[in-house]
């Protein structure tokens, strides 16, 4: 009889850690978290979760080059029909925001990921695309690593800036009406 703990119990033990390492950074206490967050990838080296707190963590003690390479290597390892969970597909949008705060050394790295995106199930590229309409993905995805319009919505594309200032302008109109 084998002594090994199951899969079920390695997860139980990630979760536990991970739960640890949370407490420990809002405590402020960053490296503790860092070396628990490190204790539960090994025991769930495949979920995505614990491979994103751990780069998370890494971040806030800006060891970018760190968070980089937990993900990159997490990713290397997954085959595209692996990617099931939502937690799969935020690894790449974390390690764009990374790979961008690691400094321009790091920039070039970010157009295969953006590729990669593209082979997404039409579900998750389409949250990616609504995400990429945010202001700091344009900032940092300038350059032609994205082409703006083809990630903004239809309506927004056709629309001219003046006719969005008057839509927003009425919205907030109408909501100060509401609140009186």
């Amino acid at each position: 009889m084998s002594t090994a703990p199951s899969d079920a119990s390695d997860a139980g033990h990630a979760l536990s850690l991970s739960g640890k390492a949370n407490c420990r950074k809002d405590q402020g206490r960053l490296d503790e978290a860092v070396e628990l967050y490190l204790e539960a990838r090994a025991a769930a080296p495949r979920d995505p979760t614990f491979t994103f707190n751990l780069a998370q963590a890494y971040e806030y003690v800006q060891r970018y080059d760190l968070a980089v390479e937990c993900i990159e290597k997490l990713m290397d390892a997954l085959q595209p029909g692996e990617m099931t969970t939502v937690n799969h597909f935020a690894i790449p949008l974390l390690h764009l925001k990374l790979l961008f705060v690691a400094g321009p050394a790091y920039h070039a790295r970010m157009q295969p990921v953006l590729d990669r995106i593209k082979g997404f199930p039409e579900v998750a590229r389409q949250a990616v695309q609504k995400l990429l309409t945010h202001w700091a993905y344009y900032f940092f995805s300038g350059g032609g690593a994205l082409e703006r319009n083809r990630y903004r919505s239809p309506e927004s594309r056709n629309q001219a800036p003046e006719a969005k200032n008057l839509k927003q302008e009425t919205r907030i109109k109408k909501q100060e009406a509401k609140n009186k």
